[in-house]
């Protein structure tokens, strides 16, 4: 049974001429488009864990589905089994091959914080697909922050970006915001490979998506962020 996705002629096309469109003018986003749980099992791509964003693009080498998948295991001890004491983070790329999805990359987080507060969550309003080096071949950027401790603190933040094979990220601590306080935390790092010449693109754009998903105000709810408009 084919497992292409409805219609996925006609919306390739329109994508990948507005892609073109977007290349021709200069490096920046490539068009890209929201999907629902629903369309990924039609797909007949396996979800580890509930699904939680899913975007769908074209660039020189195809078509591609990302996958952002989240699973809560609870804690073993008897007393505390109603406990979370275990979050992971999946994100996978697919592209189509024929008729079948074929992953290409994955980015695989989480932590595992028995009897302390924690929480493991895409930032979804900094999930961007761009072409930055201007080679109509995507760059994926996902971040997410994860957390266990007690009490009032700053939280691991990791910007990631895939480039195909090529691997990126900013790593440091969220920045929060308590009311009557100067911001606390904020910090980051980057890979040493972002200092070489031809990576300052993605360098630039990884500081600029750090900066909008980093601050955290004091009581935030532990839900991931909500996915821009596209």
């Amino acid at each position: 049974m084919p497992r292409n996705l409805p219609r996925r002629a006609s919306r390739s096309a329109a994508l990948l001429a507005l892609a073109g469109c977007l290349q021709a003018a200069g490096a920046g986003p490539i068009a890209h488009e929201n999907i629902g749980a629903e369309l990924v099992a039609k797909a007949s791509i396996r979800q580890d864990g509930s699904f939680q964003s899913g975007l769908r693009f074209t660039d020189k080498a195809g078509e591609h589905l990302l996958v952002l998948t989240a699973k809560d295991s609870p804690s073993r001890k008897g007393s505390d089994r109603d406990r979370i004491d275990s979050h992971q983070l999946t994100a996978g790329l697919y592209r189509l091959e024929g008729s079948s999805w074929k992953r290409e990359w994955q980015i695989r987080d989480g932590v595992v914080c028995p009897d302390l507060d924690s929480e493991a969550v895409f930032l979804l309003a900094g999930l961007t697909v761009t072409d930055l080096d201007d080679d109509q071949l995507a760059e994926v950027t996902v971040p997410y922050r994860k957390f266990c401790g007690g009490g009032v603190d700053t939280k691991d933040l990791k910007v990631v970006l895939r480039s195909g094979p090529l691997k990126f990220a900013l790593r440091g601590q969220s920045k929060l915001l308590i009311p009557g306080q100067a911001p606390l935390g904020g910090e980051h790092q980057q890979d040493a490979a972002l200092a070489q010449p031809q990576y300052r693109s993605f360098r630039d754009h990884l500081e600029q998506v750090w900066l909008q998903v980093s601050p955290e105000k004091l009581g935030d709810p532990v839900t991931a962020e909500k996915s821009p408009a596209h």
